[in-house]
C-alpha cells in the first residue's frame, strides 16, 4: 500500500504504469501520511479496486481489520512515547503522565522571580465577557464560576501567587472533569479557561519585560503539558495503550492534538475500523490455508512474486 501511494508512478489500481502521477484524494492523503508513521491499513479501504475486494474477502475483511489494528495501536503507542520523550519500553501511565507534568511545571517556577504582573486590557475583557456568558446562563449552581472570575478582576498579580494559582486553576479543574455531576465540569470548564487566561497574561508580561527565553520555555512547557492532557484522555489506564479510535474522534471534531500524533489521528477519523481497540479484539488468527490462496492470487495478477 505505501508502494502504491507513494511510488511516482503509482497507480491507484496498482496494476498499469501510468503516463503521469497520480493526483490523491484528501482521504488518500491522510492514508499516505500515517502510512510514512508505520500505519498499516487494509488495501480494500485504501484502494477498493475489485482485486483488492477479492483478496481480502478470501482472508476475512474482519480478520485484516483486526490485524491492522492491533499493528496500529503499536504505532499509537509509539508516538505518543515520543511525543511525551519516553524510550519504548516504558509504558505509559496517568503516574509517568503527571511526573511528566510535574518536571514541565518547573518553567512555571521562573515565573515567580518577576514581583509582580499586571492585568492589560484583553485579560480583563476575556473575563467579563466570560462572566456575562454564565450570568445569561441563569442556573442557581453558577456561583462558584462567577465568584472565580470574580477573583481574578485585579490589576496585579505577586509572582507567587500567580503561580500558586495557575497550579491550583489546573489541579482543581483536572478532578472536576472526571465527575459525572454537570456543575462540576462546568465548573472545571471555568477553572481550565482562567488558568489560561493567567497563562497567556503571563506570556504577555514577560514580552513586555523583555525576557524572551523564560518566555520561550514557559511557552514550550505550556504545549507539552497540554499534549500530555491530550494523550491522557486517549489512556487506556489499564492497559497501557493510547486509544487511536479517541485521538481520530478528535481530529474529527477540529479539537487539537499533538502534532506528532495528527497523521494518525487524522486516519483514525477516515479509518475507523483500521483503530479498533485491541482489547476487544481478542485473538487473530495467524496464516492460514486462505491466507496462502490470497498470496497465490496476487502473485499471479501482478506478476510480482513478492
Amino acid at each position: 500500500v505505501g508502494g502504491i501511494l507513494t511510488a511516482p508512478t503509482a497507480t491507484v489500481s496498482a496494476l498499469t504504469t501510468p503516463k503521469a502521477p497520480v493526483v490523491l484524494d484528501r482521504k488518500q492523503q491522510i492514508a499516505q501520511a500515517a502510512i510514512e508513521q508505520g500505519a498499516t491499513l487494509p488495501p480494500s479501504q485504501v484502494n477498493p479496486s475489485i482485486l483488492n475486494s477479492i483478496l481480502e474477502g478470501i482472508s476475512g475483511k474482519q480478520t485484516v481489520q483486526q490485524v491492522a489494528s492491533i499493528k496500529n495501536q503499536k504505532v499509537v503507542n509509539s508516538q505518543a512515547r515520543k511525543v511525551l520523550g519516553l524510550t519504548d519500553d516504558v509504558e505509559i501511565t496517568p503516574q509517568i503522565l503527571q511526573e511528566y507534568r510535574n518536571v514541565k511545571g518547573q518553567a512555571y517556577d521562573a515565573l515567580r522571580a518577576n514581583p509582580a504582573y499586571y492585568a492589560d486590557k484583553p485579560f480583563l475583557n476575556d473575563i467579563n465577557t466570560k462572566f456575562a456568558e454564565i450570568q445569561k446562563r441563569g442556573l442557581v449552581k453558577s456561583g462558584d464560576e462567577l465568584n472565580l472570575l470574580n477573583e481574578l478582576k485585579q490589576l496585579r498579580f505577586d509572582g507567587d501567587g500567580l503561580v500558586e494559582k495557575i497550579k491550583v486553576l489546573r489541579s482543581d479543574s483536572d478532578v472536576n472533569f472526571r465527575s459525572d455531576k454537570p456543575d462540576q465540569i462546568r465548573l472545571a470548564q471555568v477553572q481550565k479557561f482562567a488558568a489560561k487566561q493567567l497563562e497567556d497574561l503571563a506570556e504577555r508580561n514577560l514580552q513586555n519585560f523583555n525576557q524572551p527565553d523564560v518566555m520561550t520555555n514557559f511557552r514550550q512547557a505550556r504545549q507539552d503539558i497540554a499534549k500530555s492532557y491530550t494523550i491522557e484522555k486517549a489512556l487506556n489506564a489499564a492497559t497501557g495503550d493510547v486509544s487511536g479510535a479517541k485521538l481520530g474522534q478528535r481530529a474529527a471534531a477540529g479539537k487539537m492534538v499533538p502534532s506528532e500524533l495528527q497523521a494518525l489521528a487524522d486516519a483514525a477519523a477516515s479509518y475507523k475500523q483500521s483503530f479498533q481497540n485491541p482489547a476487544a479484539i481478542g485473538s487473530v488468527p495467524y496464516i492460514s490455508p486462505l491466507d496462502l490462496a490470497t498470496a497465490a492470487i496476487a502473485s499471479a495478477s501482478t506478476a510480482n512474486p513478492m
